[in-house]
């Protein structure tokens, strides 16, 4: 038997299985940060333990699992230059979504400095959100990849002007190692570090 909860609301016992986990007690699928706390409360009083999807291990007994991929709501401020992710939106969308203000964000290598604040469940069943200066050291542990520390509902990040990010790919040949890495220095030279977006592949 395969049990999905998609919350409305949360049913009044979780009994069954997940049939990508056997193991899971359920598969809970929130519309809403709130619904993730009613998950998470709803779990400790059940002495159940709670792990996103993405996140699974095969020790899952007595876990509900909770997917993230509802959790939709791209905001963006223009002024500030900073949009709000939800942790199941997807980049096409947040691309759709700033492409009208001319902005953009980083995808890949520093995309992670680019954080500003994140929106977290935390064990207590409480929605906070923390940034460099309210709940600093949260901010900090979960930006940094820290486990352990809640379910991440929502990412704020800062956005670019759409010509301030510079994008390259660079194609390595074990016959030509050297000229692709003289290659690789120059474009680097021609644009700004910081904005630098690199995919590299190897073709021997």
């Amino acid at each position: 038997m395969s049990t999905t909860y998609d919350f409305a609301p949360l049913a009044a016992a979780i009994e069954g299985q997940v049939d990508e986990h056997p193991d899971a007690e359920a598969l809970v699928v929130p519309h809403t940060s709130d619904d993730v706390a009613r998950t998470i409360a709803f779990a400790q009083r059940r002495a159940l333990r709670v792990a996103t999807e993405a996140a699974a291990r095969e020790m899952l007994a007595g876990t509900i699992l909770v997917s993230t991929e509802r959790l939709r709501r791209v905001t963006v401020d223009v002024e500030a230059r900073r949009v709000l992710i939800g942790a199941g939106d997807t980049w096409e969308e947040v691309t759709a979504a700033l492409r009208p203000a001319g902005l953009g964000v980083r995808r890949f290598g520093s995309a992670a400095s680019t954080v500003t604040a994140i929106e977290v469940v935390t064990g207590d069943a409480r929605v906070r959100r923390a940034d460099e200066r309210v709940d600093p050291e949260l901010f900090w542990a979960v930006r940094n990849g820290g486990s352990g520390f809640g379910i991440v509902t929502a990412f704020e990040l800062e956005a670019f002007p759409l010509e301030a990010l510079d994008a390259t790919s660079v194609a390595w040949h074990p016959r030509f190692d050297a000229t692709s890495a003289a290659l690789f220095r120059s474009v680097k030279q021609s644009v700004d570090p910081t904005n630098l977006i690199v995919s590299s592949n190897w073709l021997g």
